[in-house]
């Protein structure tokens, strides 16, 4: 038997129905709740979003499992007024939970091995005490739509639409800059108040941009993702800042000038990591297709309760 190329994002047989469920969590979100951005102030969530990624590292966890941890995390500081020294504790936390629902079922780790890399700063009854608290809070619904889900779901349901126009050896490195650009959305305030789906859409309109693309929005994208130009403008212009003062502003400032060969050669050696997790975790792609009733999480936790 062949192999499979981990490498490529999968068909899911369902796509129209799942992008429309994604789409309907998403308004329900917004319909029901508007991000204030209250707490804790910028500089201290920068630095928790920083300190959740490298966490998210150290565990081999999926870049899925980052999302929503940072998505979930967002709502539940919006809510509350968090001490600086319990940021650590909640956000952590939030991995953890986004870990159990997304993710590879043996990547997600233990509440000890969470206390050993937080410098054993809370106790593991601290820890799950937290875990529960976060769970009430969002009445065990976890079911959130990450930018990362749009853009997996805009990338697999039809590639060419999103990268029409260029070069087939390209197509893999187009996935990896969408996936960075997704990435940086999340240290910045600005974009919480963007639903998902128009994050996901403008990274790839600013991936067209830098791969010189042309038109930056095509109609097959139109059509696909329900969004015109007009209604993802303004997240796009926030976008192409973002991604000129970011580490990758050289990269950005080059693209326009070298050639697609060049461009490969200089994609090459950062496009693993960019696609961590996202093409290496693909059961915790397929896991998150499955939406969990509330109900049902709360009897998945009272038998794993029975089984520590």
């Amino acid at each position: 038997m062949a192999r499979r190329n981990s490498s490529h994002f999968e068909t899911f047989p369902y796509n129209q129905d799942y992008y429309t469920l994604l789409r309907f969590k998403e308004n329900e979100r917004f319909s029901h709740y508007a991000f204030q951005a209250r707490s804790p102030q910028l500089p201290l969530r920068q630095e928790l979003i920083k300190a959740l990624k490298e966490l998210n590292d150290k565990l081999n966890l999926s870049v899925s499992t980052f999302h929503l941890a940072v998505h979930l995390l967002d709502i539940f500081m919006d809510c509350h007024e968090i001490e600086p020294q319990q940021l650590v504790l909640t956000g952590s936390t939030c991995l953890l939970i986004a870990a159990k629902y997304v993710d590879v079922d043996s990547n997600v780790p233990k509440f000890s091995h969470l206390r050993s890399l937080t410098n054993y700063c809370n106790s593991i009854h601290e820890f799950s005490l937290m875990e529960r608290m976060l769970l009430n809070f969002w009445k065990w619904d976890l079911n959130y739509s990450t930018s990362l889900d749009f853009l997996e779901h805009y990338l697999s349901c039809d590639l060419l639409k999103c990268a029409e126009g260029l070069h087939t050896n390209s197509l893999n490195n187009f996935k990896c800059q969408t996936v960075y650009l997704a990435n940086l959305t999340l240290s910045e305030a600005n974009f919480i108040f963007f639903k998902s789906s128009i994050i996901a859409a403008s990274c790839i309109v600013v991936a067209r941009i830098q791969f010189r693309l042309h038109p930056s929005w095509s109609n097959g994208m139109e059509i696909l993702t329900g969004y015109s130009y007009v209604e993802i403008d303004e997240c796009v212009q926030h976008l192409v800042h973002l991604a000129q003062a970011s580490q990758n502003e050289c990269f950005f400032n080059h693209l326009q000038q070298q050639p697609p060969t060049l461009i490969r050669e200089e994609l090459r050696a950062d496009c693993k990591w960019k696609l961590k997790g996202v093409s290496n975790h693909i059961c915790a792609r397929t896991k998150r297709k499955h939406l969990i009733h509330p109900r049902d999480l709360k009897q998945m936790y009272r038998l794993t309760d029975c089984a520590m």
